[in-house]
């Protein structure tokens, strides 16, 4: 009996300390985030691309990293999702599709739930990760942003690309630019996060877009920053901190959340 106890013990801890190795290499998606510099050489390197991946590559990395895009949500672009007069993109909580990843998707709905048959898991496709995501992002955070998505748009009506396209357009243009580290889809929507959480924009309208806060310096940088919101639609106040931007966020705007002032 106290053989077995031994035995149950080491075989415990053992697993406890092969979690504790797996938590000691696992990367996550901050370590990744890219600096305003990295970001730069990569959307110069989209343009180094051939055609049609220069400007798909560009806008890849724009929805990605400053308007927070998941990389199925940029694969599933359409251009019916942007609101020109209200300068909003609006994310669908439904939109139909029949795709190779909404199938693989679909099939593995239909391994966990028994119930569920291919084609009834088949209609629900596509839709935002959760509920919550289908969402309006404000454009106009930027004359460049709004440049591209203009001449995307023009040029198509969708994305009409696979959710691995997605994938190969950042690879491509990071090795274009020579960026050290990985660079992927979902570190470019940490990268937004960062990004924003700098340019002092707070928690509630980050929430806005849907944009997760994770690591501990991006929420300082919110909750101790230039920009406090007590209610979203309530204004705010500015404190004067180095290195914040002082601009107040507008938050008056019915047309959008996230809308600043122009400096």
């Amino acid at each position: 009996m106290f053989l077995w106890w031994m035995t149950d013990d080491y075989q415990q801890s053992n697993e406890w300390a092969q979690q504790h190795r797996q938590s000691l290499t696992t990367r996550h998606t901050h370590e990744d985030v890219l600096t305003d510099r990295e970001f730069e050489l990569l959307l110069e390197a989209c343009s180094s691309l051939t055609e049609p991946r220069d400007l798909q590559a560009r806008f890849v990395c724009l929805a990605g990293g400053r308007l927070g895009l998941r990389a199925g949500e940029i694969a599933h672009f359409r251009t019916e999702w942007i609101d020109w007069d209200r300068m909003l993109l609006r994310i669908p909580q439904h939109e139909p599709c029949e795709c190779g990843y909404c199938r693989r998707q679909a099939a593995q709905e239909t391994t966990h739930n028994e119930q569920l048959t291919q084609e009834e898991a088949m209609e629900a496709r596509w839709h935002p990760k959760t509920v919550a995501s289908a969402r309006s992002i404000p454009i106009d955070l930027s004359l460049r942003l709004e440049l591209c998505l203009e001449r995307f748009t023009d040029q198509y009506d969708s994305f009409s690309r696979s959710r691995t396209t997605v994938n190969r357009r950042v690879t491509a243009a990071a090795e274009a630019a020579d960026i050290d580290g990985r660079v992927y889809p979902h570190c470019l929507r940490a990268t937004a996060a960062s990004y924003h959480a700098y340019q002092g924009v707070a928690p509630v309208p980050l929430q806005a877009i849907r944009i997760r806060l994770r690591t501990e310096t991006d929420r300082r940088r919110c909750d101790n920053g230039v920009i406090a919101v007590d209610r979203i639609g309530r204004g705010c106040e500015t404190r004067s901190l180095p290195r914040y931007r002082t601009t107040p966020i507008d938050f008056s705007l019915s047309s959008s959340p996230y809308r600043r002032h122009r400096a």
